[in-house]
């Protein structure tokens, strides 16, 4: 979004640079009356720009003199058209220094500015001016990820908190229960156990009130259970068998004959003589053994018959969590989410084969399967479960500048000329185009550097015009079999920014969105506040220019992120002539990280002779940033 500052500025370039074309002595050709300012213009700068009114004028001329550029007190310099003492915009991102008194934080970045989106980066570059931004927070836990950083004031990195800027679960006001590792990102885990543990002196299992830990695992000497009646013998305990204990005549002692710690005594002990039964399935003897019950036989005792000890207990039990067929139905830990510890094998939701792991109390460990990321694997899709955003600032990092020269790939009428390119030279009714090889967008900005050489061939102006385009890469012509229209591509998915060789106030510089579902002219999607037009009746060279700055959506948001700038080189400031985006109008086109696309520069011209040559020596320059390294 363009600040109010620098609509001041853009203000002050324009009427700077106004009226200064050169041409003209201030008075219409031959003492006639004027029709245009430039009949008027003097070519000076210092005096001001030069108009054509006739209404108001009272010389015969029709010409108005114009107003000095610089304020009284300021000296002008004619050689290099400035006023003393302007500030400047060494990096050309529209904000003038903090050393003169502007907001650019970094003269020599021209991704730092004010206003502009805060990358997460561990180096510590401060994208929009502002310190106390470090990055996005991409789980919206209120914590920005540990590795965006910018510099405070004594020139110390102050980094964010998040530890897993993936998971809103995890930050520093976490709670740092059991299972889930560093959840408040202080570098230690479990801090904050939710299990109570009870001291069980005899190491039967079960513990009794009173003395208690808290821990996430039962520690040496402390069971989870606090039922057992008797914690200084092992054999008794709510597990354990009741045992016929019980002499005739003794007084039964809760302590010692509650075996199985259920408040009765030598329950179930009278039998048959020589009658025996099955034992060790009850609900108390849920924890042992694995599917085979044991045996129990009557005995006579001194007056009368108890049961005697059970043997071979290898029980029928309740399914628990521990690799093991516990309640004899053939399946293994069929009660819980998946068999403990087993490992999974299938697809990741990019289609890579990957892993899912099940944990020691039965859990996934994984939402669903993944595979390790790197930079080999760095494909815009999220493998590992950490969020797309930590595949972006830690994989797609690389940057690659691109030409159009003599060895780019040309189309149409489009060829060499003294090393660089030709795009169209003479004739009517004619198109041409020359493109970079084939590339995969990457997650930052892209820029184009276009500056032309025009060659009128006669005094009419002609019609059509040039563009910067960026289109999906297919098979064939990147331009279409069609041609072109006014120097756009047709019939292509993307977006082309164009330079109309005759605006007519409607029909002037464009950002347009181009469809490949139609073969018809491309849609205007933002049209432009400057007229960058050929009109005139004057032949020979004249420079075009445009900076393109293009910025792909982000991946895994519902929203279109796409935006895109365009500045007029050659004009003082380089002011913004188009933008489209999320904070003004919607572009109407996707920039997508990870397909490939087309970037070229196309021409055509329908009328009268025009030529359009990439300037030579310096051809067009296309800079991709934030790709994947090796790409």
């Amino acid at each position: 979004m363009l600040k109010p500052a620098f609509f001041l500025l853009l203000g002050a370039t324009l009427l700077c640079a106004c009226g200064d074309d050169g041409g003209g002595d201030g008075s219409a050709d031959g003492g006639s009356t004027c029709t245009t300012n430039a009949d008027c213009d003097d070519g000076t700068y210092c005096n001001g720009s030069e108009t054509c009114d006739p209404s108001v004028s009272t010389v015969a001329s029709g010409c108005l003199a114009g107003t000095p550029p610089c304020p009284s007190g300021a000296t002008c310099d004619e050689t290099a058209r400035t006023c003393d003492g302007e500030c400047p915009d060494a990096d050309g991102d529209g904000f003038a220094s903090v050393d003169c008194g502007g907001t650019d934080c970094d003269d020599g970045d021209a991704d730092a500015f004010p206003g502009n989106v805060e990358v997460c980066d561990s180096e510590g570059v401060d994208e929009d001016c502002d310190p106390t931004t470090l990055g996005p927070d991409a789980d919206g836990d209120g914590y920005v990820d540990d590795e965006c950083c910018n510099r405070d004031s004594s020139g110390d990195l102050e980094c964010g908190q998040d530890c897993n800027d993936s998971s809103s679960d995890i930050n520093p006001e976490a709670v740092d229960a059991c299972g889930s590792g560093d959840q408040d990102c202080d570098g230690d885990i479990d801090e904050e156990p939710e299990l109570t543990f009870y001291r069980d002196i005899d190491g039967d299992g079960f513990g009794i009130p009173g003395d208690t830990v808290m821990a996430c695992g039962a520690p040496g000497g402390y069971a989870l259970l606090d039922t057992d009646c008797n914690d200084m013998v092992a054999m008794t305990n709510p597990a354990a068998t009741e045992r016929c204990d019980v002499s005739a005549g003794e007084t039964p002692d809760p302590m010692i004959h509650d075996n199985d710690c259920d408040g009765a005594i030598d329950e179930g002990c009278e039998c048959m003589e020589g009658e025996d039964r099955a034992c060790g399935g009850t609900e108390a003897m849920a924890m042992v053994g694995t599917c085979r019950p044991g045996t129990q036989a009557c005995q006579t005792t001194v007056g009368g018959t108890e049961w005697g000890s059970c043997s071979s207990i290898e029980p029928a039990a309740s399914e628990v969590c521990d690799g093991q067929d516990d309640d004899c139905d053939g399946n293994t830990d069929e009660a819980f989410d998946c068999r403990r510890n087993q490992s999974v094998s299938g697809s990741t939701a990019c289609g890579n084969p990957g892993t899912r792991r099940c944990s020691g109390s039965c859990t996934w460990l994984d939402a669903g399967f993944y595979s390790p990321e790197s930079n080999a694997t760095c494909d815009y899709c999220d493998d590992t479960g950490t969020g797309i955003s930590s595949e972006r600032t830690t994989y797609a990092t690389s940057m690659k500048t691109l030409t159009i020269d003599d060895t780019s790939t040309r189309y149409g009428v489009a060829s060499t000329f003294s090393g660089s390119v030709a795009l169209i030279s003479g004739g009517t009714n004619t198109a041409g185009a020359a493109v970079t090889p084939a590339q995969v967008l990457g997650h930052g900005n892209v820029t184009f550097e276009a500056l032309l050489d025009v060659v009128k061939g006669s005094s009419s102006t002609p019609g059509e015009g040039w563009a910067l385009f960026v289109v999906r890469a297919t098979a064939g012509n990147p331009i279409g079999s069609s041609g072109s229209a006014l120097g756009v591509p047709r019939n292509k998915d993307g977006f082309a920014v164009e330079w109309v060789f005759n605006g007519n106030g409607s029909d002037f510089g464009r950002i347009r969105h181009l469809r490949a579902s139609s073969t018809s002219d491309p849609v205007v999607d933002s049209s432009g506040t400057l007229n960058p037009s050929l009109n005139g009746a004057t032949s020979g060279f004249i420079d075009q220019g445009f900076r393109v700055t293009a910025t792909p959506d982000v991946p895994g948001t519902a929203a279109n992120e796409t935006a895109v700038i365009v500045q007029h080189i050659g004009w003082i400031g380089e002011p913004v002539v188009m933008e489209c985006g999320p904070s003004t109008t919607a572009c109407g086109f996707r920039l997508t990280p990870g397909l490939t696309y087309y970037f070229g520069v196309s021409a055509a011209t329908s009328s009268n002779v025009a030529n359009v040559y990439t300037r030579v020596p310096d051809p067009v320059t296309i800079t991709l940033r934030n790709l994947c390294a090796g790409d």
